[in-house]
Parts: C-alpha cells; sequence; structure tokens
C-alpha cells in the first residue's frame, strides 16, 4: 500500500491540465499516536468496552516522523487537493486487557502501520484581496493495521476507514504570507464499520519566490470506531496529530 501511494503521488503532475495552477508539497510530518484498541477473541465471549489496550500500554505511542505530501490543482473557483502520510511505529508494553487470544498481563511487541490518503473538492464562495473561502466534500480513506505479539503467538487487527465528508476551507492573505485551514468531519457506517472521522489542519505559507514557498502547520486526524475486522468484532479509537513543515513548488 505505501509503494501504491507513493507511485500514485509521483504521477498526479503528469496528470495535470494546463492551463491550471498546481501546488505540489512535501515534508515530513513529526505525528503523535494516541488512543486505545479492543479485539475479540476466538470464542467471542470478550466483553470489548472492559478490554480496552491504550497505545502506550501496547507501546506504540511515540511521536514519529511520516512523510507528507499532497497535491493541489486550481482552477477559477475550483479547487481539488490530495494528501497522503504514512508511517510504522513499533514498540514494547504489557497488556492491561486481554486482546484477542492474547491475555491481560502479557508482554507484548506491537507494530502500528498507517497509512492516510484524503482527496477533496472545494468551490470557492468568496474570495477578496484579504481573504476567501470554500465549501465542498472529501473522500477520505485511513488503513491501520495492529500486529500485537507475545513469544508465543501473535494478533493482527487491520481496519479500513473509508469515509466521505463534508469540508470547509479558508485563507487569509498577509503580502507574502498566507495563513489556511480546512475542517471535514463526518459520523457514519460504511461497510463493516461504524465510524466517526475528524480531519483538521491549520498552516501558514510564505512565499519565498513566485515558484516557491515554505510552510508549516498542525495536522489532527481522529478515527473513533468499531465493526468487524476478518470476523471478529472490534473497538478501536485513534488520534494522530503534530507538526509539518515543508517546501510547496508552485507550476
Amino acid at each position: 500500500m505505501k509503494a501504491s501511494l507513493r507511485s500514485a503521488v509521483c504521477l498526479l503532475p503528469l496528470a495535470a491540465c494546463a492551463g491550471y495552477t498546481h501546488r505540489l508539497e512535501a515534508g515530513p510530518l513529526f505525528v503523535r499516536p494516541s488512543g486505545d484498541a479492543a479485539l475479540q477473541n476466538v470464542a467471542g465471549n470478550l466483553a470489548l468496552g472492559a478490554e480496552r489496550n491504550s497505545l502506550g500500554e501496547l507501546g506504540v505511542d511515540d511521536t514519529e516522523t511520516a512523510p507528507n505530501v499532497a497535491l493541489t490543482v486550481i482552477g477559477d473557483r475550483h479547487r481539488v487537493r490530495a494528501r497522503g502520510f504514512w508511517f510504522e511505529g513499533n514498540g514494547t508494553g504489557t497488556l492491561a486487557g486481554d486482546f484477542g487470544d492474547l491475555a491481560s498481563g502479557t508482554a507484548v511487541s506491537t507494530a502500528l502501520d498507517v497509512v492516510s490518503v484524503h482527496g477533496a473538492y472545494t468551490y470557492e464562495m468568496h474570495r477578496d484581496d484579504d481573504w476567501r473561502w470554500g465549501l465542498g466534500g472529501a473522500l477520505s480513506y485511513t488503513q491501520i493495521d495492529y500486529l500485537v505479539a507475545s513469544t508465543t503467538s501473535s494478533e493482527d487487527l487491520a481496519v479500513d476507514v473509508i469515509m466521505p465528508m463534508p469540508v470547509v476551507e479558508a485563507e487569509w492573505f498577509l503580502g507574502d504570507v498566507s495563513l489556511a485551514g480546512n475542517a471535514g468531519l463526518m459520523q457514519a457506517r460504511v461497510g463493516d464499520n461504524d465510524s466517526l472521522v475528524i480531519d483538521l489542519e491549520a498552516l501558514a505559507r510564505w512565499r519565498v519566490m513566485p515558484e516557491l514557498e515554505l510552510q508549516g502547520g498542525y495536522r489532527y486526524l481522529r478515527i473513533d470506531g468499531d465493526g468487524n475486522a476478518e470476523g471478529r468484532e472490534y473497538q478501536a479509537d485513534l488520534e494522530l496529530q503534530g507538526l509539518f513543515v515543508g517546501a510547496v513548488l508552485r507550476f
């Protein structure tokens, strides 16, 4: 999945239409995961609400450096933006509750693998010399994979969360500096998952020259869900947040 995401991002500029303004962004996102997760055992007799393990207990709550890329295509009042990041966190911990067929109190090593892709279209409702704002819709995709292993066995909780959502964005112009933000939120049942997704971004850009900007900002992604993963019930809440920096090429 990571390779396909990188390939898609690399091909996006080639598919861009002439006559439009394009903004290609790249840099690191320093993402801190938090939340908890519970997985039903094979017998199906766990009370999942009482068996939730925090990411700290699983050993994967450290800040990770994630590649963070985006491409925006702007034409008149229309704006399309695709963005994504991915990371893998590893650590060790001790289970506070049962996780699948791994008993509470078990020492475990955990790998948390996350891929997030977000595509949005917005229509500019207003623009003047000072600011602009727009409304639209987005499709958010997040792949979350917890691989939790003891010395004798392991459990794998893999969830794909796909969520359509409304979005709003705004930008303020201060000479060579601009301040921007966007937000999306939706709660719905899609497939086997009943999820709440909140996606927020705030950033500042400084235009160094007509073709180059430097930017920094904050990203927040929250996914609260429960459902069925490969025939077993799960509950999982995940928050991913952190600062990012990067360069922006305009063409």
